[in-house]
């Protein structure tokens, strides 16, 4: 059986940390818009215990893609895609190599694409 990162690289999907991770710090940065219901919770000081995560972890990743804690109507699709760009790349530095081949195994053919899906999942079945 395929393991499931490998899995995620054939679908190029991201995995759930990462793509959950990234929801976050979309919605976040939704939230330094001015026009947005929670943009006060962008003005808070850092609580003094932090026991729990809060949004505020990803400021580091977030304030810099605002302009002075306001993300602009223009530029938030950008930074949207900014955004998405770095968790994939930082889910590409973070992979498990195939312990077999000793690397990422390689692209998929896009031939595979016109064969029958009950044989593409035996494949799939066979590769791990």
């Amino acid at each position: 059986m395929s393991h499931t990162a490998h899995l995620h690289v054939e679908t190029k999907l991201l995995r759930i940390k990462y793509h959950s991770e990234l929801l976050a710090k979309q919605y976040w940065l939704s939230c330094y818009q001015s026009h947005h219901p929670c943009h006060h919770l962008t003005t808070l000081p850092a609580p003094a215990t932090n026991m729990k995560g809060t949004l505020m972890k990803y400021n580091s990743k977030v304030v810099p893609l605002s302009d002075e804690g306001i993300t602009h109507v223009d530029t938030y699709h950008d930074c949207l895609r900014t955004l998405h760009s770095q968790a994939v790349v930082e889910a590409k530095t973070n992979f498990v190599p195939n312990r077999a081949l000793g690397a990422s195994p390689p692209n998929i053919s896009p031939l595979e694409s016109l064969l029958p899906r009950s044989v593409r999942t035996t494949l799939a079945q066979l590769k791990g």
